[in-house]
């Protein structure tokens, strides 16, 4: 689960989050690019145009070159061309080698892990969502993909025939970041100062020692121990390679202690991406440490980040374009389907599967009606439409009859269709019976008896028996979801939004509803009321939670609301488009929903609308606005004249001699890296 801002995170670098959008691109001038991969095709970097002869593929390659393609933290992969595709065009996502059949390749019975999908004639763009990506080759289907272990992406033509042009527009991963850039304006100059320029407006470090090879380093943090582990990674992109390598220190020990992790961007290089929750400590322990190297660094207690200069370079110089913290936006964490929902089939959205012509759907008495006449046979009635439906969160199917059938009846959930019955699960309705019900999470597929897979099944069916007539009084067919919902949660004060369908009891939790903001035009506080654990059906809430574990949700009423309420937070029941001009919840921050770039809202979620919104300074917490980009840095309790004040039991506060002090003091304090001044 992706981590968030703890409620009380409040180190704000006295700089401004930025919302971007990041490629990882695919050129057709790339070294790794392969025109005749197999076949023999040609390329015109020019144009564009890349004539691919029946059956071969071209390939971005690198199944003998180190390091593979890493799409682990991307969103999706995008195919685009500049004109209609004259033919389908597979992209091929390979974990490891292109090659289908197991052993076909050196005898790598792994190979054959990777995703085809198709660019159809005709079509000139094609994306595909990675996250949970699965392998769909036959040898290995089903196979999650390590997307951070890419060996090759191909373009194929599938089939023989004749050699197509296709014109290639771009090709790429994106992913969308949050970022955090450090402030020059509180850059330090921690060793050599005399001998370098820090030149803060255009964030450029140069080093003016002539002949002495010396070094030189720009630090951050001021030796004060700040928690940064709610970022995902730490990057430094320069605008232009550097006339020599770049050092870059995380470190819980300041400059000179060696409970750190380095890294270096080569010589030439432009860019250094750091996975902070994979940092260990480079350093070597002294005598009495207690920490070893290889250690994980300690992300919470980081009291330096700096740039170093490279010791044996003169005149060294080093423009930076971004130099700051990444994050992942995400949606808050999906709810399960509601407590008390279903999912009802019924003979409305029913499709006859197998012998139609001596089937009856009768919807006025909702009853299966099959006539063969004296001929022996059976048939089928089915749902889902061999369309991928992920039914994990529900725990219950259940069949209830209006009366006894005069045969058995066969309920099969199947992840391959119909006649892919083997990868599916069957149980029986005996004659003479009129209820079952049954627990999904225990089904194993007939093939090899491995658990089914509910997140990939495409048919679910009724069949009689074998006979020539029968008719089936459905009471209900029902997918029934658990009488709770459980929200993930590894920290206390976790944020996100909830709005049920129906009166629940929250534990590890509390509730919030909005009182009003300071200003509609220019937002900097949203204030909040505290609701407790109660919550009423239909009512959307922001929820902070209490401890560091799962929030969960207790069904109270079996009363349905219809419809969720439109107010200050407008809550979701299904999957909902935010509208512009409104903020999301994303990765425990408040984000502005720009025109033209509407996420989508889970279901059982909400988003915030100031129209709805009184703007007043009355509430007992608020969240903060960030600049334009409206991010929430958590809540914070209420002084008495309506102004947010820290909270002093969660937060570390320290003196400018270094020292831990429990609450504050007139003058200058360090409050979670940041410093607050008491009149």
């Amino acid at each position: 689960m992706k981590k968030i801002f703890s409620t009380l995170f409040l180190f704000a670098l006295a700089c401004s989050v930025q919302a971007t959008i990041e490629k990882l691109e695919f050129k057709l001038t790339d070294t790794e690019f392969v025109p005749s991969y197999t076949g023999t095709n040609t390329a015109n970097t020019e144009t564009g145009a890349l004539a691919i002869s029946g059956n071969s593929s071209v390939a971005w390659d690198r199944y003998y070159k180190s390091p593979k393609y890493d799409l682990s933290t991307y969103d999706r992969f995008v195919l685009r061309l500049k004109e209609a595709a004259p033919a389908d065009l597979l992209l091929v996502i390979n974990q490891k080698g292109f090659w289908e059949t197991v052993g076909n390749d050196e005898g790598n019975a792994d190979h054959g892990i990777g995703y085809i999908g198709t660019l159809k004639a005709g079509q000139t763009e094609l994306s595909i969502p990675l996250a949970g990506l699965k392998s769909n080759m036959s040898v290995h289907s089903g196979t999650a993909l390590d997307l951070s272990d890419i060996w090759m992406i191909n373009l194929w033509t599938g089939g023989g025939g004749a050699a197509n042009t296709f014109m290639f527009e771009e090709m790429y991963a994106e992913r969308e970041v949050l970022l955090t850039p450090f402030d020059w304006a509180e850059a330090k100059a921690e060793w050599g100062e005399e001998n370098m320029v820090i030149d803060a407006a255009n964030k450029t470090i140069t080093k003016t020692n002539g002949a002495w090879e010396g070094n030189n380093a720009v630090s951050w943090f001021n030796y004060v121990a700040t928690d940064i582990s709610a970022y995902d990674r730490l990057v430094l992109r320069l605008t232009e390679a550097s006339n020599g390598p770049v050092e870059v220190v995380v470190s819980n020990g300041g400059f000179w202690g060696g409970k750190c992790h380095s890294a270096v961007l080569a010589t030439g290089g432009t860019e250094l991406s750091l996975t902070l929750n994979k940092l260990k400590i480079t350093g070597t322990p002294g005598a009495e440490e207690t920490w070893a190297t290889g250690d994980p660094l300690d992300l919470k207690n980081v009291n330096l980040i700096f740039i170093r200069t490279d010791n044996g370079t003169a005149n060294q110089v080093i423009k930076v374009d971004f130099f700051g913290f990444e994050t992942d936006p995400e949606a808050e964490d999906e709810t399960p389907v509601v407590a008390g929902a279903t999912m009802e089939f019924t003979l409305a959205t029913a499709n006859k599967e197998w012998s139609p012509d001596f089937l009856t759907f009768d919807t006025e008495n909702n009853a299966i009606v099959y006539d063969r006449g004296e001929e022996f046979g059976n048939a089928a009635a089915s749902w889902l439409a061999f369309t991928k439906t992920d039914i994990s969160a529900y725990d219950k199917l259940v069949l209830e009859l209006a009366e006894p059938s005069s045969g058995e009846i066969e309920i099969l959930i199947s992840e391959d269709g119909f006649w892919g019955c083997d990868k599916g699960n069957s149980t029986t309705l005996a004659a003479g019976q009129t209820y079952i019900s049954y627990n999904l999470a225990t089904l194993t597929r007939t093939s090899d008896s491995e658990p089914l897979d509910l997140t990939n099944v495409n048919l679910i069916f009724l069949r009689t028996a074998w006979t020539n007539q029968q008719t089936i009084k459905i009471k209900s067919f029902r997918l029934e979801a658990p009488s709770t919902v459980t929200i993930p949660c590894t920290q206390s004060g976790k944020l996100g939004t909830i709005c049920l369908p129906y009166n629940a009891t929250v534990e590890g939790a509390t509730l919030y509803s909005v009182s009003g903001v300071d200003s509609k035009s220019a937002p900097k506080y949203l204030y909040l009321d505290e609701v407790g654990t109660t919550l009423t059906a239909g009512v959307a809430y922001i929820y902070e939670s209490t401890a560091a574990a799962d929030i969960v949700c207790t069904l109270t009423s079996s009363d349905k609301v219809a419809a969720a309420t439109d107010g200050a937070l407008v809550g979701t029941y299904a999957a909902t488009t935010a509208v512009a001009d409104t903020y999301v919840l994303s990765a425990g921050q408040w984000l502005h929903v720009v025109e033209g770039k509407e996420p989508t809202i889970g279901a059982n979620k909400a988003y915030l609308n100031l129209e709805n919104v009184t703007e007043t300074s009355a509430g007992v917490k608020a969240m903060s606005f960030v600049d334009e980009l409206t991010t929430g840095i958590g809540l914070t309790p209420m002084d008495e004249v309506g102004s947010p004040k820290f909270n002093v039991q969660s937060s570390k506060i320290y003196n400018l001699a270094g020292q831990r002090m429990n609450k504050l003091q007139k003058g200058v304090n360090i409050v979670n890296g940041k410093k607050v001044l008491v009149k």
